[in-house]
């Protein structure tokens, strides 16, 4: 074994923990990263640093002052270190840091009653520096978010703990009769352990948080990359609601102005003839443009995440009639029939303007694709646990292909009517979304030229 006198190691230990700070300090000021956590550990081997320091002063006439002095900056070099190493990939934990701060402080308490006896104040202060190292291995390998450099620290801490175990327990095997600073003791016990965390531990530490440093940059990219594709959805969102505005909402609205010119000219001719004619167009144009508007709002408001569910207790029959209502002059336009198969009765439990948006635009749609003389029917059937709405028609019908484009994520299909009538293709990604809030799903059963079902399911919270 090398023979190296107490003094001499103390001084190579010291040297090490110096040189590892002025690392530590050139790596945070070139790189300005980690700069508390390192800035803190960095506190942690000072105070190691210094205690060595005054070991090596004052190793011929260690009074009971210089041990209390210097036992108290080792205990809280220790218990910082540990902190930082078992709080590597969080931020400031207070809990922990109080935590060993309380064990460093009830050391230093208990230590000023033990320190006029050499023996029982060694033993006790490898004891406890065992548990602070201990202490990491536990933390670091055990927890399944451990990094693989973290699990080494870990395990190095083990050693470390063993080490300083083994300076603790050795004395107690000879009953006292060794030498506290022998060979055995100081070069094997003492100094591979504080070798290890003068250097090897402080290593550890940086690749730990290079690799955390790293995880974030990935982590980083990971997340740019996730927000280029939102921004990429918004754009393509925004261009379709300037399409929608530009061509699908400008349409009725010049319908509008234009019907309304031809009146005003009349009403000075004194001309009243189809007067009525021509408000009925301007209520179809003007109820084709509220419908739209809404579904425009609606939809924004999706795209955003600033639409919440507000479910309530309601007859659906009623909201039936009223979307009726909305919609006879379209009915009768077409001269279509309408069939509502339900109890009159019928509770559900949803969100009530939601609900209303699905119907509506589902009956709309219905509209859109059924010829003259056609029929529409909505029927209602529920258990405890949800209701199923079915919207059927006697129209055109699908084609195969198409229906897997109605409800397809991040696609707007839309096609023209039986009468040549233009849409937004928005409603159907409505129903949809709405749907799906409910904790439904929504899908349709076509044949071409012959109609469509549209069949959607709410789901209710069964009752006792």
């Amino acid at each position: 074994m090398l023979s190296l006198d107490i003094k001499t190691l103390l001084f190579f230990i010291a040297l090490a923990n110096l040189f590892t700070i002025i690392f530590l300090l050139i790596y945070v000021r070139l790189y300005q990263t980690f700069f508390f956590k390192l800035n803190l550990y960095i506190t942690g081997k000072a105070l190691q640093f210094i205690t060595l320091v005054i070991f090596i002063f004052k190793l011929n006439h260690l009074d009971n002052l210089t041990m209390m002095v210097s036992v108290a900056t080792l205990m809280a070099g220790i218990a910082i270190e540990s902190y930082c190493l078992v709080t590597a990939n969080t931020g400031f934990i207070r809990k922990k840091f109080i935590r060993l701060s309380i064990v460093a402080v009830f050391a230093m308490v208990i230590y000023a009653f033990v320190v006029n006896n050499i023996i029982v104040r060694v033993v006790f202060t490898s004891i406890f520096l065992s548990f602070f190292y201990a202490y990491v291995w536990r933390e670091l390998s055990t927890r399944k978010t451990s990094t693989n450099m973290q699990r080494i620290a870990g395990w190095l801490g083990f050693i470390i703990a063993i080490l300083f175990l083994g300076r603790a327990v050795y004395p107690l095997i000879f009953h006292y009769k060794i030498e506290i600073y022998s060979q055995v003791c100081v070069n094997v016990f003492t100094g591979i352990g504080l070798f290890l965390t003068a250097t090897v531990l402080p290593l550890i530490y940086l690749l730990i948080q290079i690799e955390l440093d790293e995880s974030t940059i990935k982590s980083n990219k990971k997340e740019i990359l996730k927000k280029n594709k939102q921004l990429k959805k918004l754009n393509a969102t925004k261009d379709k609601f300037f399409s929608i505005i530009s061509h699908d909402l400008l349409t009725p609205y010049n319908s509008i102005l234009g019907f309304l010119e031809i009146m005003i000219h009349e009403s000075h001719e004194k001309e009243y003839s189809n007067i009525e004619k021509y408000s009925s167009v301007v209520y179809q144009s003007a109820s084709q443009s509220y419908y739209l508007l809404n579904n425009l709002l609606q939809w924004s408001k999706l795209q955003t995440g600033h639409i919440t569910i507000n479910p309530e207790k309601f007859q659906i029959s009623p909201l039936v009639d009223n979307i009726y209502k909305l919609l006879q002059l379209n009915f009768e336009e077409k001269n279509i029939v309408f069939v509502k198969e339900m109890g009159e009765e019928c509770v559900i439990t949803a969100d009530k303007l939601m609900m209303e948006t699905i119907i509506r635009n589902l009956i709309s749609n219905a509209i859109k694709f059924t010829p003259n003389q056609g029929t529409i029917a909505l029927r209602l059937s529920h258990t405890s646990t949800e209701c199923l709405f079915e919207i059927s028609d006697t129209g055109i019908g699908i084609k195969d292909e198409d229906i897997h484009k109605l409800f397809k994520t991040g696609t707007i299909h839309t096609t023209k009517g039986t009468n040549k009538e233009e849409g937004s293709g928005l409603g159907l990604m409505l129903c949809k979304e709405f749907v799906e809030k409910h904790g439904g799903r929504i899908w349709v059963e076509s044949k071409p030229k012959k109609g469509s079902s549209f069949f959607f399911t709410i789901k209710q919270k069964a009752s006792h």
